[in-house]
């Protein structure tokens, strides 16, 4: 910018000052997120009580799983059986 002389006598438009944080906007509401599911999901819960007791799936959450690449791999094994007890999984074509 040529010729810009900053004047400290004029008072600052309010545009220009900075309050540090972010203000409350009313086009943002907050919303209770818990509200929205009233009831517990009942959406094929024998199926999924099957597929946690088959798969056990929490094999791998025990206090001696120290080391991180024990645990992935056998999180990637708990998916695979996790995997193996949906119906008609994989689909493949004839």
């Amino acid at each position: 910018m040529k010729g810009y002389i900053m004047d400290s006598k004029k008072p600052l438009k309010p545009q220009c000052r900075s309050t540090g944080y972010q203000k409350d906007f009313s086009w943002v509401p907050v919303k209770n997120r818990n509200r929205l599911v009233e009831e517990p999901r009942r959406f094929l819960k024998d199926l999924r009580n099957d597929m946690y007791k088959k798969a056990d799936a929490e094999k791998c959450h025990q206090p001696e799983m120290r080391n991180v690449q024990e645990f992935l791999e056998c999180q990637v094994r708990r998916h695979m059986r996790l995997e193996l007890h949906i119906p008609k999984y994989p689909n493949v074509p004839t």
